[in-house]
């Protein structure tokens, strides 16, 4: 019992670090986004951090039941020990604190009097105005930009028009262009930002749609949590963190395929309602009856820590 309860304990600290930090990296890389040349800018943004914190807050959690995966691999536990406490933190991830994380960046969005603003929505049009009122802002006066085949000073008005939903692949970015060529973002960066926000607005729009459909969509956590049967797979330790973590990796791609209109246009079979389902459900089983045949096979593996 006592080794339940420290492997909840151990699922919070995951979490609060995971959290913590991406919430931080996050927050630079919208600093970044947002800097201008000749306009000052804060190291520690608190709304671009709070932002993030709500953003990422689902993906950490999950990402913390894999980093508890990993540490029951490396110590002594018994199957007892964590096979419950797991499965009631997966359940409350999924059922609860996922779809109250969709509620609560609703709210904010609502709330904030600065819309948040997804970049997969919106397209930011540039509009230069060349003659300026008084109260107009100067962005970055003094600098010179590259603008096409041509190199302008800075001494014009841009403003932003966010004319509704548009093709992702022409949105803009940064605020600032100097800014957009002096920043090299790896491209595993980018992708994980777009596949993130992506996720994000699925959820939304399931739970919005209603019980059975967000169940679909939770789907990808049941197939998630199942690898919790492959911990013991192997008597090497090494191994069995390996297959984890390949089999996760796996599992969050196949299911952004199911939602990443790029891919359904190409292949409109992986857009139909029952293939996340039948996806998961099976890898969900397939795990299960892997890690019970192993447990039968192997009991010596599963009485570790009693």
């Amino acid at each position: 019992m006592k080794k339940s309860f420290w492997l909840v304990l151990v699922f919070f600290v995951f979490f609060l670090f995971i959290l913590l930090g991406a919430a931080f990296f996050a927050m630079l890389a919208e600093n970044c986004m947002h800097l201008e040349a000749g306009v000052k800018s804060d190291f520690f943004n608190l709304s671009y951090f709070i932002d993030s914190l709500i953003r990422y807050l689902p993906w950490c959690v999950v990402l913390s039941l894999m980093a508890l995966v990993l540490y029951i691999i490396k110590h002594k536990f018994s199957v007892l020990q964590f096979v419950i406490p797991y499965f009631i933190l997966a359940l409350l991830v999924w059922m609860l604190v996922i779809p109250g994380c969709a509620k609560l960046f609703t709210i904010r969005q609502e709330a904030s009097s600065v819309p948040v603003v997804e970049v997969a929505d919106v397209e930011v049009v540039e509009e230069v105005v060349p003659d300026l009122e008084p109260d107009d802002e100067v962005i970055s006066k003094g600098y010179f930009r590259k603008e096409g085949e041509y190199l302008t000073f800075g001494d014009t008005w841009r403003r932003k028009v966010f004319p509704g939903r548009v093709d992702e692949e022409t949105s803009g970015k940064y605020s600032d262009i100097i800014i957009e060529s002096s920043i090299s973002v790896p491209f595993w960066g980018d992708y994980v930002y777009e596949k993130c926000l992506l996720l994000n607005s699925v959820c939304r729009s399931a739970l919005a749609k209603g019980y059975f459909s967000y169940i679909l969509f939770a789907t990808m956590g049941f197939a998630l949590s199942s690898v919790i049967f492959l911990c013991r797979f192997s008597s090497w330790r090494l191994v069995n963190a390996l297959i984890v973590m390949f089999v996760f990796a796996f599992i969050v791609f196949a299911n952004i395929m199911f939602y990443d209109s790029s891919i359904t246009e190409k292949i409109p079979f992986l857009g139909n309602w029952y293939v996340p389902l039948v996806f998961n459900g099976v890898l969900c089983v397939s795990f299960m009856a892997v890690g019970i045949f192993n447990w039968v096979r192997h009991p010596d593996r599963n009485r570790e820590g009693e």
